[in-house]
């Protein structure tokens, strides 16, 4: 087999570091710190995807805005994923805690485990918003103050959001 391979490494001391550069990424390591293990940096960390416009999951949601700061997108920087933008809803949903799934996110787009947060909706109300590792952006919990409340048709449901890519 061909190896495709170029390493480096110093010693100063006792101290040994090592660097490897292949097809697979660069490798670092450094005696220094042996708990860490080795450090990397993979073809993932330099993908660089501008915004796209995400696409509603099913009928029952739509973009907010075809343009704009309202226009729902994903972007990609490295591992650092930006969602930005907010949907509405094209039928009336209720604020209790079943999950609604809004979009799935690009697999290049994709969190390594499930995130959480609560997000903006119309005027003074809220909802929280969770992105499984297949992609689903769903929403929950619509609520105004400490009390769950109906989504009425239109509402805005802002899911800006910024967080580490997995790898895909």
């Amino acid at each position: 087999t061909l190896h495709d391979n170029i390493s480096f490494s110093t010693q100063t001391g006792n101290r040994v570091q090592v660097s490897r550069l292949s097809s697979d990424g660069l490798i670092l390591t450094d005696s220094k710190y042996p708990t860490l293990g080795q450090a990397s940096m993979l073809y993932q960390d330099f993908i660089k995807v501008p915004p796209i416009q995400l696409t509603p999951a099913s009928s029952d949601w739509a973009v907010y805005a075809t343009s704009g700061t309202a226009r729902p997108t994903v972007s990609r920087n490295g591992r650092l994923i930006q969602l930005s933008g907010v949907f509405t809803n094209t039928k009336a949903l209720g604020g209790s805690s079943t999950w609604e799934t809004v979009c799935v996110l690009p697999s290049w787009a994709r969190p390594n485990v499930g995130l959480n947060f609560l997000a903006q909706g119309s005027g003074t109300y809220i909802f929280n918003v969770n992105i499984q590792p297949d992609g689903q952006l769903r929403i929950s919990k619509y609520r105004n103050s400490s009390t769950f409340s109906n989504a009425t048709v239109g509402s805005g449901f802002n899911v800006s959001q910024t967080f580490a890519a997995a790898d895909f």
